[in-house]
């Protein structure tokens, strides 16, 4: 096999094989460790010790579980060249996980491959069976779970063209997560983050209501933050990740204060929104999905807005600007750009924060 995401696909195919309805895929990227692990785990048939010996053998296969062969053997082979590690754990009725190490600078060792892009040919071939996909680099990671994606969905089915849109959209997304670093760092107050868990009386099922006020008070959702709201209301980070970027809503990544959104809804697109978009990134000077140098503006394309009969629509902090043409940009930057900054005593607004949550706990 060329690549490792490859032999993940190789060994899931094999966890479907044995029935499995819930797969969980972990790849794990520690660069200054110099390791890469994967772990591939199911609620499959599983084998039994006997079979479970045999797993590696390459001219050993077994219908009547799953279908061994070539792949476990080579799996392993890769991993040992690799100055790495291979296991595989297996009970009959329970499932089986499979694991391998690769030391990560090793000559030897296979590269990664499109690991998203083997997630995608799996979710879209077995759209009965739910898949866990965690990815993990140097302490930052993205995860993406189809249940998520069947709530998104409602009844429309994984394989239609609108369920494969979905899908590859949300995994385009995680993959960027990775790829700029993971989520942003800033600075943020414990105090902050406690007096916001505090408004909802703590409760995890408030967790997305939680989020929208961190964002409302950062402007985003910084690391340092989901990693304190994670210790303080005692959920994993991985879940509150996950529901930070399965919703649109949410930005892990630093924003401007006005938020400009290009419709590019079918009415929208046929009436130039597409040249809008283009006029917007020349006055900002900037690519769609990102922040201009001042920090005044974020750009990004939405969805259709629903008011079509306005097309081409452009929406500014939620304010819906219709029949927008190209010319119009530059004097709705500037009227934008020319609103005053707030500004924010923090000292006496952490002072306040301290007082309140004394009077709380007294």
């Amino acid at each position: 096999m060329e690549d490792i995401s490859l032999h993940i696909l190789d060994i899931v195919e094999n966890s479907v094989r044995a029935g499995a309805s819930n797969v969980h895929i972990t790849v794990n990227e520690d660069i200054v460790a110099d390791v890469l692990t994967i772990e591939i785990s199911d609620n499959g048939e599983g084998m039994s010790s006997d079979i479970l010996e045999k797993a590696v053998d390459p001219f050993f296969t077994s219908k009547k579980v799953r279908k061994v062969g070539l792949g476990l053997t080579l799996l392993k082979q890769a991993a040992e060249m690799a100055n790495g590690e291979f296991s595989i754990e297996s009970k009959e009725g329970e499932g089986t996980t499979t694991r391998a190490s690769f030391q990560y600078s090793h000559i030897d060792r296979q590269p990664l491959g499109d690991v998203s892009k083997t997630i995608e040919t799996l979710v879209i071939a077995n759209p009965t069976v739910n898949f866990h996909y965690e990815h993990r680099r140097d302490g930052h990671f993205s995860v993406f779970d189809t249940e998520e994606i069947r709530e998104r969905l409602y009844d429309i089915p994984m394989s239609s063209a609108q369920g494969i849109r979905i899908i590859r959209e949300s995994l385009k997304k995680k993959r960027e997560i990775l790829t700029e670093g993971g989520l942003q760092m800033n600075e943020v107050n414990p105090l902050m983050i406690k007096e916001i868990i505090g408004r909802w009386d703590a409760r995890k099922d408030c967790l997305i209501e939680i989020l929208h006020d961190i964002q409302e008070e950062y402007n985003y959702l910084p690391k340092n933050a989901l990693t304190e709201l994670s210790k303080l209301l005692q959920v994993p980070l991985s879940e509150i990740v996950s529901i930070a970027t399965f919703y649109k809503a949410f930005s892990l990544k630093p924003r401007g204060r006005f938020g400009i959104g290009v419709c590019m809804g079918t009415a929208c697109h046929v009436q130039g929104a597409d040249m809008i978009l283009e006029a917007f990134e020349r006055e900002l000077g900037v690519k769609v999905g990102n922040m201009d140098e001042k920090k005044d503006f974020s750009l990004d394309i939405v969805r259709c807005l629903g008011c079509c009969g306005l097309a081409p629509v452009v929406s500014i902090n939620r304010e819906i600007h219709g029949n927008f043409t190209s010319d119009q940009v530059p004097s709705i930057v500037e009227k934008y750009r020319s609103i005053p900054r707030k500004k924010v005593d923090i000292n006496k607004k952490l002072k306040e924060i301290k007082e309140k949550l004394k009077a709380e706990e007294g």
